[in-house]
């Protein structure tokens, strides 16, 4: 009897409409309905569907007129529509909502009592909310501007420097290592505290293909769900299936005629350099406006000399060029077979020798339309 117990609370816990305590992932729409004298409605049921998935959201007006629909996904396209007795229907189509930026709609409804031979309905357009209910400033990108901008690694931090309160990485003079980073409201931070943000060495752990928003979240003063960071919030979130279904493949690569290597009359030695990074995705419907899946994998290779010096020698002595060190190839040799002889230690090459490094991101994600205002999400992601 327990067990059946706690398997009803986890089935009625899982059914409720519930944010995550932790980084922001979503957006909000609320506003004010009244009608021609500006009076407030009441009662008055509003349904926001996101038209490429089918989700519906819902909610009625209080005695205030107002209304307050939380927990929506970024992006859009969404359709806006209201139901009351007595008043004309106000249908919007074609809003857009961005991540971090709640937004405000206010509608006026017109009398259904009066036939007019001909009725105009200009729709309002959304706006952010007044600067004193904001959280402070905020920066978005959503993935088709993404998409349209350079970037060198196809890394984050190219997009995050766009905000305007960035110096490099570092967001409004804190260090680069003080941003929190999240993804779905998961922490993907280098908590270690060297070397880049992001752990592994700087790896990002999904694919730039399947981000579908990124915002930089300097001072979200009062949002209490954020937390844990004194620079500022990379907030990221994935992006997920909807009833159409679209996926890409793409290959990139580079090597060491893509660097320059003139400056002025100074001429430095070209190093090897081989980096290739193929990636596909894929997403659409499993059961059309219910359930959807979304796939990614990426795999980055690199392999580089990271050592830009080498020994000097009795044809090329030290300051014949910049990248000719000191030390001598004699010297060197004399120091490497001394511990090897004497310690049975092998130092490994001082010079030309190769760094490789490799990565694989898989990014699997289920998204479940349960009913009206109720979704379930399941994501899994990887990175190697």
């Amino acid at each position: 009897m327990r067990v059946r117990r706690y398997f009803f609370f986890l089935f009625w816990f899982l059914l409720q409409s519930f944010s995550v305590v932790g980084q922001n992932t979503k957006t909000s729409l609320s506003g004010i309905v009244v009608n021609e004298s500006n009076a407030a409605i009441a009662d008055v049921y509003i349904t926001l569907t996101h038209l490429p998935t089918g989700m519906i959201y819902g909610c009625a007006t209080n005695e205030s007129g107002k209304y307050f629909i939380p927990d929506l996904r970024p992006g859009g396209a969404y359709q806006i529509e209201t139901t009351n007795l007595g008043f004309k229907k106000y249908q919007v189509t074609g809003i857009f909502f961005k991540l971090d930026e709640p937004a405000v709609m206010n509608i006026t409804l017109l009398s259904n009592i009066t036939e007019l031979s001909e009725v105009s309905i200009i729709a309002g357009r959304t706006e952010k909310l007044p600067q004193s209910e904001l959280s402070g400033p905020v920066f978005n990108i959503h993935h088709r501007k993404i998409n349209l901008l350079p970037t060198i690694r196809r890394s984050i931090s190219d997009f995050v420097k766009l905000s305007p309160q960035a110096f490099g990485s570092a967001i409004a003079g804190g260090n680069y290592r003080q941003n929190f980073i999240t993804i779905d409201g998961s922490e993907f931070n280098n908590n270690f505290g060297v070397g880049d943000n992001l752990p592994g060495n700087g790896a990002q752990p999904i694919s730039l293909d399947a981000i579908a928003e990124i915002s930089v979240n300097v001072a979200p003063y009062q949002a209490i769900w954020e937390s844990g960071f004194i620079g500022s919030a990379v907030n990221i979130v994935s992006r997920w299936g909807t009833n159409q279904t679209e996926g890409s493949v793409y290959t990139y690569f580079r090597n060491q005629d893509n660097y320059g290597y003139q400056a002025g009359d100074l001429a430095i030695q070209k190093k090897p350099l081989q980096y290739h990074l193929e990636g596909f995705r894929l997403g659409g419907p499993l059961i059309k406006n219910k359930l959807f899946y979304f796939l990614s994998y990426e795999r980055e290779t690199e392999k580089y000399q990271p050592q830009p010096f080498q020994a000097a020698t009795t044809e090329v002595p030290y300051g014949a060029t910049p990248n000719v060190a000191r030390p001598s190839e004699t010297e060197l040799n004399t120091i490497q077979n001394y511990l090897r002889d004497t310690y049975n230690y092998d130092t490994g090459p001082y010079q030309g020798y190769d760094f490789k490094n490799k990565s694989n991101k898989v990014l699997l994600k289920l998204d479940w339309n349960i009913a009206e205002n109720n979704t379930l999400s399941i994501r899994y992601n990887q990175l190697h």
